[in-house]
């Protein structure tokens, strides 16, 4: 979720890996489309994900091709990155991820892992995802400590919702650094094994 324009693909392709991009942008989404067709396991839908489906918002257009581009004014991320800014604005109606997975006739089983870069909204992404979020083992995702976007989603709050639902953080590498402190992660999740003790709760 979060696709701009496929770069991983190459990645995913050697590794045999199905995918299914959600990308919010419609120009960038074009771009997604094209790159993907020499790749018969990967696919795309134009959406934009949150925690509710049909509701209007303003996504704010960004001047890196699109990659910085937002449900969230930006924050402190004018001061790692001074050179990207907001271009225009397109209204976009949300949707949930469950419900493009139920759409798209994705099997709820054949899903290993959730992979994330929606600059700021991840944790909505979630909160939409029930279904899929009890099926995956992995989620991989990027956050910052501080507030990069106004009210945007932060590491804590990610550790937080993810801990309770049994997933725990195993990898939290820094990418990028704040001037006046507070660093970019790239987060990686794992689904706690069950014990016995909830086996017999069940």
């Amino acid at each position: 979720v979060g696709a701009n324009e496929g770069q991983e693909r190459d990645l995913y392709a050697e590794h045999g890996l199905s995918v299914l991009w959600v990308e919010a942008l419609p120009t960038v989404f074009t771009i997604l489309h094209a790159n993907l067709a020499a790749y018969p396991n990967q696919t795309a839908v134009q959406s934009l994900v949150t925690d509710r489906p049909g509701q209007r918002h303003r996504f704010h257009v960004s001047s890196n091709g699109g990659a910085s581009s937002s449900i969230y004014d930006f924050a402190l991320h004018r001061d790692i990155w001074p050179e990207v800014s907001y271009t225009h604005d397109v209204e976009l109606t949300s949707t949930t991820l469950d419900k493009i997975v139920n759409k798209e006739g994705v099997e709820l089983s054949s899903i290993n892992a959730l992979v994330m870069d929606t600059q700021g909204s991840e944790l909505l992404v979630l909160k939409g995802a029930g279904k899929v979020l009890r099926q995956v083992t992995y989620i991989k995702t990027e956050a910052a400590d501080f507030e990069s976007y106004a009210g945007s989603t932060d590491v804590k709050e990610l550790v937080d919702y993810l801990s309770k639902r049994n997933f725990e953080l195993i990898e939290q590498e820094p990418v990028a650094e704040h001037p006046g402190g507070g660093k970019y992660y790239e987060l990686l999740f794992k689904r706690k094994p069950r014990s016995w003790f909830s086996w017999l709760k069940r």
